[in-house]
């Protein structure tokens, strides 16, 4: 048996929509949704690291324990890794793996959460992480940076760009649906993916994530 936990980050800043984790969608913080799916979950232990008291008062009101994020780890350039580190090194608790939940996908439930769990133990040998996914149709090898107007690939040594479709692998985007990460990966190598990462595949439907205003405007909930 796994010592498992879950972890949701939720910082008091967003540049996107100020104070985006307490935004509300039918009538609940969006910090609400992640918090209910874990409960929902076959795993017990639920965190939310953050540094506002008034998302660490609402979370612990919908059942989740709070992990004090420190300020310095808590800007709009701090990673979530970060935030990962300081849970594990502030844990009394070894967890094997932590199952990542985001404020931003309202549409997160139990059955995910568990579906991913027992696909990710089943394969626990085999990798260090898990993270979902979407097949996309714009795909990268198709893609351009552009600086002073001249274009650059942004696959590196891209050789692909124009050729036909069918000739290229499909591409799939992270999209920040559920996520889990062992504690070794995290620690002895200093990511938030390690060595392997296995794939958590969705269905276009899960194309949800809230970064901006646009993206809750038309959506239908």
């Amino acid at each position: 048996m796994y010592k498992r936990c879950i972890l949701i980050p939720a910082r008091g800043g967003s540049k996107g929509i100020p104070k985006k984790n307490l935004f509300k969608i039918l009538d609940k913080p969006l910090i609400f949704y992640p918090i209910r799916a874990a409960h929902e979950s076959k795993i017990d232990e639920v965190f939310v690291t953050t540094d506002c008291d008034k998302i660490a008062e609402i979370a612990a009101e919908f059942g989740a324990k709070i992990i004090n994020r420190p300020k310095e780890i808590s800007g709009d350039l701090s990673t979530d890794l970060e935030a990962f580190q300081h849970f594990v090194e502030s844990s009394s608790i070894e967890y094997d793996y932590i199952v990542h939940l985001r404020a931003t996908f309202p549409k997160i439930t139990g059955e995910i959460v568990d579906d991913a769990c027992d696909k990710f133990e089943e394969m626990y040998e085999s990798c260090d992480s898990m993270r979902s996914v979407i097949q996309v149709k714009q795909n990268p090898y198709k893609m351009w940076h552009m600086r002073e107007n001249f274009l650059y690939p942004v696959v590196r040594e891209n050789k692909l760009h124009s050729a036909p479709r069918q000739l290229i692998e499909s591409s799939y985007l992270q999209n920040a649906c559920v996520d889990i990460v062992k504690t070794t990966a995290v620690i002895n190598k200093n990511s938030m993916i390690g060595d392997r990462c296995l794939a958590y595949q969705m269905s276009d439907y899960y194309d949800f994530d809230i970064d901006t205003i646009e993206d809750i405007q038309g959506r239908h909930w």
